[in-house]
């Protein structure tokens, strides 16, 4: 009987210390750390963890120049590139990947546009989704991808935000005569330079076919009128800009209007009409 009751016993210690060592295994096999591969801006700083042990864990960087790592696993990002980091701990070895970006940042500190037209603003650094947004919309819009449409002549603020860094671009938009031309010009009476940076136009009836429009003393004749009206309209400008060029006379001499990327300027001859050059600055 008591040899029986011996044999139990070293029976159960054996299925005990069985059970210890595969608790053990297990605990060691599951040792992990909280991530094997992590992105990071210049600057930053992410705490790697070793899950299920309590063991002492000596961390060390492949390449302390990109990336370095501390005593309790905080890791801070020094400059662009990759470094492997490493969490030894209980017979084990453990390695996470960093990846590096430098800041981002728009690469232009002004970028120019010719209105009705777009495209898109270069940029460097991050990583993951940008956040788009433009100070003016009248001016200038700009999509979630980062297409940028220019709507009207004039100067607005883009800015982006990646990975919480926030960068901005001055944009400036100019007129496009050779658009503005083929919607409301005709070649008798008006021209664009080759450069397309300049519009002309002249009301002299001279320059308008015979009985094509009637010509109003002091003033505009109606086809030149209404190209002027649609023009200025499109540029974005008041009404009383048509109203001051509709009450010009020879005495006021050249009357000239700047605006953030073109001007205006115009004069009047009793013989030759009202004369209007737009141009680009």
């Amino acid at each position: 009987m008591k040899k029986s009751i011996t044999l139990l016993l070293v029976f159960a210690i054996l299925i005990s210390l069985f059970a210890v060592t595969d608790i053990t295994a297990s605990a060691k096999e599951n040792i992990k750390l909280s991530a094997t591969s992590i992105k990071l801006v210049i600057g930053k700083t992410k705490k790697l963890t070793v899950k299920n042990t309590k063991k002492t864990v000596k961390w060390s960087s492949s390449k302390k120049s990109v990336a370095k790592v501390d005593k309790k696993g905080k890791v801070t990002a020094k400059s662009a590139g990759t470094a492997k980091i490493t969490a030894k701990v209980a017979g084990k070895k453990l390695t996470c990947k960093v990846t590096v970006f430098k800041k981002f940042k728009l690469k232009k500190s002004t970028d120019y546009f010719v209105m009705y037209h777009g495209g898109y603003l270069d940029y460097s650094g991050g990583f993951g989704a940008i956040t788009w947004a433009s100070s003016n919309t009248k001016i200038a819009t700009i999509d979630k991808k980062g297409k940028l449409s220019a709507l009207k002549p004039g100067v607005c603020t883009i800015s982006a935000t990646r990975n919480g860094i926030k960068s901005k671009c001055k944009v400036f938009v100019k007129p496009n005569f050779e658009v503005l031309y083929d919607d409301y010009c005709e070649y008798e009476w008006s021209s664009y330079s080759i450069s397309k940076k300049e519009l002309t136009l002249d009301s002299n009836p001279a320059n308008i076919e015979y009985g094509s429009t009637n010509y109003l003393e002091n003033t505009f004749n109606d086809k030149v009128y209404e190209a002027v009206s649609g023009i200025n309209y499109d540029l974005g400008l008041p009404e009383s800009v048509l109203q001051d060029m509709q009450a010009t006379t020879a005495e006021m001499g050249v009357r000239t209007l700047v605006y953030e990327t073109f001007k205006i300027a115009w004069s009047y001859h009793p013989d030759k009409g009202l004369e209007i050059l737009y141009s680009v600055i």
